[in-house]
């Protein structure tokens, strides 16, 4: 990854833009031929096709956008209290939830409430009318937007954390949602949380988070928050 955060800083230094445009528009400056372009479009081409050069594909690259974000944007990266799942154990997940509801895919709605980079459902297939994605990050929604794997589908910034309202109708919350997932929540269709929850761990003790958890008195873990929130919002299955 050295090649790759090379490359992203030389573009940050050359064109004055932060770190996440050189991904947002990576797609459109690879569509085309590097001779026919001009501007920050050639650049951003022309340093992809150095990054490739050193062994890294354009998809390995995205994959690890949570790397490059780390080196260029540390400070936020610690305060939103966001950690990176690799593809690798994204896909063992998805082989769980293939075991245990083998339809999960095509036929349940599926919400990664905490999708960041996408990592975790970017190879899941899942049908994209079905799928809501949602980040505390703007950056993380242009990427979403912008990933092929992920076209399509309903991404959206939320913070679940902060912003659920634990009544019991959840008023204020739902409303702040795609219509289409408030209607799913509303009538009670199935609905697949599939996330990694924000958690407390060592690493997290610089986090708002992370903090935040620490005052409420969950230090040990946020699970119980997360847990709360899909017993409001989630149609629950029967796996075992």
């Amino acid at each position: 990854m050295k090649v790759a955060k090379v490359a992203v800083g030389y573009y940050i230094s050359v064109t004055g833009n932060p770190w996440s445009d050189f991904f947002s528009k990576l797609d459109e400056a690879m569509s085309l031929p590097l001779e026919t372009q001009t501007g920050e479009m050639w650049l951003i081409h022309a340093l992809m096709n150095t990054v490739i050069k050193s062994g890294l594909s354009v998809h390995e690259f995205k994959t690890n956008k949570d790397a490059i974000k780390a080196a260029f944007d540390e400070e936020g990266r610690k305060k939103a209290g966001e950690f990176f799942t690799p593809i690798v154990w994204a896909e063992e997940a998805h082989k769980y939830l293939d075991k245990y509801i083998p339809n999960w895919r095509t036929d349940y709605n599926v919400w990664e409430m905490s999708c960041g980079s996408g990592n975790l459902i970017r190879t899941a297939r899942i049908t994209p009318e079905h799928l809501f994605a949602s980040t505390l990050q703007q950056d993380d929604i242009d990427l979403i937007n912008s990933t092929p794997e992920l076209a399509g589908c309903n991404a959206f910034q939320c913070d679940f954390l902060a912003d659920l309202d634990f009544d019991s109708n959840n008023t204020d919350f739902l409303d702040k949602l795609p219509a289409r997932l408030k209607e799913i929540i509303v009538n009670d269709e199935p609905l697949l949380i599939f996330a990694n929850p924000p958690y407390k761990t060592g690493s997290a003790k610089a986090t708002d988070i992370g903090n935040y958890m620490i005052d409420i008195g969950l230090g040990k873990a946020a699970y119980d928050i997360f847990y709360q929130f899909c017993y409001r919002v989630m149609h629950f299955v029967e796996m075992f």
